[in-house]
């Protein structure tokens, strides 16, 4: 796969990775492959657990001729976020073909903003995510 992907067209790198990366947590989580996983939806919130975080881990590892940490899912805790950083520090795509991380002022804002929410509020939103993964995975 790495070499699929570094023979890419540098415009079409990031997206291809993307793709893939959506395809790799479908069959981890066992989605049919018309359901591919959003890109900046998170891992734990698709249903990932644990031992589905290290499989995926070992798939990559395998395909990109890598060795991952075994925490990359609670570190890059999306597919966006992992494939840019699977960009950067795996396969070494020059910065103008990934896009920045970011900062730590926007970082601090999703923060903020995530403590500004009341219980009532998480627990809806928990629920409505509950019943999209439901509806992705044919449960009724």
């Amino acid at each position: 796969m790495r070499e699929s992907l570094n023979s890419t067209a540098s415009e079409q790198r990031r997206s291809k990775l993307v793709a893939y990366l959506q395809q790799e947590v479908a069959r981890v989580l066992g989605l049919d492959a018309s359901h591919l996983p959003k890109a900046e939806q998170g891992f734990f919130d698709m249903g990932m657990d644990s031992m589905m975080a290290l499989d995926l881990k070992e798939r990559l590892d395998k395909a990109l001729g890598a060795s991952l940490p075994a925490t990359l899912a609670l570190e890059l805790p999306t597919i966006s976020a992992l494939a840019d950083h699977l960009a950067r520090e795996v396969l070494q795509w020059q910065d103008q073909e990934v896009p920045s991380p970011p900062s730590k002022v926007a970082q601090e804002q999703a923060m903020a903003d995530l403590a500004q929410l009341d219980e009532a509020e998480v627990e809806t939103s928990i629920a409505r995510e509950l019943e999209e993964l439901e509806a992705l995975l044919g449960k009724d």
